[in-house]
């Protein structure tokens, strides 16, 4: 597979280069021009024909995302006994097989110079947002009062579909797709309910938690979305 990519990325820029050469009859291209296009011609194939490393470590994260997405969506409507305990732990079941299948290699030594660091990050960020994710899961088997519960249900789902999104963004983004539509920041959300929250009598320990965790949710996801730059 290694050598099926780097002939193909060798075809391209030799086709560039003989192209300018052939061109250069016409207009006396510098040797500088003839410098850059064969330059051009190596950073677009980097594009045009990833790697197998890349290739591998979006196969094994884009399902892990997928099931990140489908997860939280459930976790949103436990609270609101919209799904059962059962199902959620069948998608529980999904997140820790992916979690088998996560490309730990990427920590390795030795690992794609180039590939390195971006990987590296956003694989430990992935796995923080997956402890998070077991967070919230442990937080919908509380009593949680359902007054308040009405309360911040907009805001929850409101949240509920920017982190959905945003997952499905950085799937899209790893397989070199654009992105459909964009995603609106949450902060709003998150401090209308903490607001509610501080005008209740009681402490709502459990419901601060959710809010922790949510406010942790949004600064692993950009961290991710850095890695991608």
């Amino acid at each position: 597979m290694k050598k099926f990519f780097i002939v193909y990325r060798g075809i391209w820029i030799a086709l560039i280069v003989l192209i300018v050469f052939a061109l250069q009859e016409y207009f006396l291209f510098s040797a500088q021009f003839i410098f850059i296009a064969a330059l051009f011609a190596f950073l677009s194939s980097l594009i045009l024909f990833r790697g197998p490393a890349e290739i591998d470590f979006k196969n094994a994260i884009v399902p892990l995302l997928s099931v990140y997405e489908d997860y939280f969506h459930a976790l949103t409507n436990r609270l609101y006994q919209k799904n059962t305990e059962q199902e959620i732990e069948m998608i529980r079941v999904k997140v820790e097989n992916a979690f088998r299948t996560a490309p730990e290699w990427v920590l390795q030594k030795g690992y794609h110079a180039r590939l390195r660091e971006g990987h590296r990050h956003f694989l430990i960020r992935v796995i923080q947002i997956g402890e998070i994710l077991f967070s919230l899961h442990a937080l919908t088997r509380q009593s949680l009062d359902k007054k308040t519960l009405k309360k911040i249900k907009k805001n929850l789902y409101f949240i509920a579909d920017q982190v959905g999104l945003l997952f499905f963004s950085l799937a899209e983004a790893i397989e070199l797709r654009k992105p459909k539509g964009g995603v609106e920041d949450w902060d709003a959300a998150i401090d209308e309910i903490e607001n509610i929250l501080r005008v209740e009598d009681k402490k709502y320990i459990y419901f601060v938690g959710w809010v922790e965790n949510m406010k942790d949710l949004r600064y692993f996801l950009l961290k991710c979305v850095q890695a991608m730059r």
